[in-house]
């Protein structure tokens, strides 16, 4: 009876620590649209003069057929950057969204993902080489019903590819995950006495 005891209980935390909320219509978000070019509802720019790069890879990919790959060979200086961004629009004030999307990075620099008024929201991704990994970012909306959503590069980069980008309205139900993946390592220890003590 432990044993079973121990496997529903780590079931259940699974399930509850990941469980989503409503989806929403974000456009496009596994870039599957669109020409060789930019893919459908989605924007990329530089400013400041950046070197950057952008383009769709049918190699490289999450999931799907295809990615997209950023690029910067720009050194960090205020104002220049490159980035992708999308506009999400008909959010509701006050509604608690997670966005989460996967990455890959080779020789990252210094990158960060958010937005919102003013670019205020970011989030840091690490840098150097990564394996495909999610990345979540969650925000309240506020008065305004939209939301800039922008993947910024500020510093050399030799790629970043992204893919599988979700948005998802969080429920009653729905747990709060900022600072949830931080605290899994702890969570595992806990996990480990645990299963020792029903043993």
């Amino acid at each position: 009876m432990r044993p079973f005891l121990f496997t529903v209980l780590n079931s259940l935390f699974i399930g509850i620590a990941f469980s989503p909320g409503i989806a929403c219509a974000l456009l496009n978000g596994g870039f599957e649209n669109g020409d060789a070019a930019v893919p459908d509802a989605w924007q990329h720019g530089c400013s400041g003069g950046c070197e950057g790069t952008f383009v769709i890879d049918n190699e490289v990919k999450a999931e799907g057929t295809r990615s997209v790959r950023l690029s910067s060979a720009s050194e960090f200086a205020p104002h220049v950057f490159c980035g992708l961004s999308q506009r999400l629009a008909s959010l509701t004030p006050g509604q608690i969204y997670r966005l989460s999307f996967q990455a890959k990075g080779e020789d990252v620099g210094i990158c960060w993902y958010g937005g919102g008024p003013d670019w205020a929201l970011r989030k840091s991704r690490p840098s150097g080489t990564f394996a495909w990994r999610e990345f979540i970012l969650e925000w309240t909306c506020g008065d305004d019903t939209s939301f800039e959503f922008r993947i910024n590069l500020d510093s050399p980069t030799q790629a970043l590819w992204v893919d599988d980008v979700r948005l998802y309205a969080m429920t009653q139900d729905s747990p709060v995950v900022t600072g949830l993946l931080d605290g899994i390592a702890h969570l595992e220890e806990q996990v480990k006495v645990l299963r020792a003590t029903l043993e």
